[in-house]
């Protein structure tokens, strides 16, 4: 009778034949064993930041200065007082100031006086004027040295210097612009 030992299942090299199948058997022992420490310990919660410790504790009635602008106070946790300051600008520009929002007309800037004008959208006033000048403001850096901040499709992904690229629209009761 002939019995098969593990010995006979290792390969015909006897120098190397037995040291590389310890070598894969501790290998094997080491990764079960790390792996079953990986899933016996509890999953942590990765967090880019530290868990904020500031928890709003009170916030203060808001207070109304004027119809176009409010306050509020929020107190943290952490004793950290937040001043919360409200800008509710008209949809409309105010009557009176027409002549202020007229356009310009700039003069041909001339190189012997060193003249020059910055290439600045000026959009219609829509919905106030803080949506209205940051867009302006966006548009200026997008032409000066920001190209990716419009991308839109309008104007090949550079932010347009008027509306005249844009279509009316309306909110149901308003056209704009």
């Amino acid at each position: 009778m002939a019995f098969i030992t593990s010995s006979s299942l290792l390969p015909k090299n006897k120098l190397t034949g037995p040291v590389i199948a310890t070598k894969r058997s501790i290998i094997a022992l080491c990764l079960s064993v790390v792996l079953s420490v990986i899933v016996v310990i509890p999953p942590f919660t990765a967090h880019a930041q530290g868990v904020a410790a500031k928890i709003p504790l009170a916030h203060d009635p808001v207070q109304k200065i004027n119809k176009h602008f409010s306050k509020q106070t929020i107190t943290y946790s952490d004793g950290t007082m937040l001043s919360r300051d409200i800008i509710n600008g008209p949809p409309k520009p105010p009557p009176g100031y027409e002549l202020q929002r007229s356009a310009v007309a700039m003069p041909e800037p001339d190189t012997m006086v060193a003249f020059g004008t910055l290439t600045v959208p000026a959009f219609t006033w829509v919905f106030g004027c803080s949506s209205v000048s940051g867009a302006m403001v966006a548009g200026y850096y997008d032409r000066n040295g920001f190209p990716n901040i419009y991308t839109g499709p309008t104007n090949g992904g550079v932010m347009p210097l008027d509306n005249s690229s844009w279509p009316t629209w309306s909110d149901g009761s308003t056209t704009y612009p």
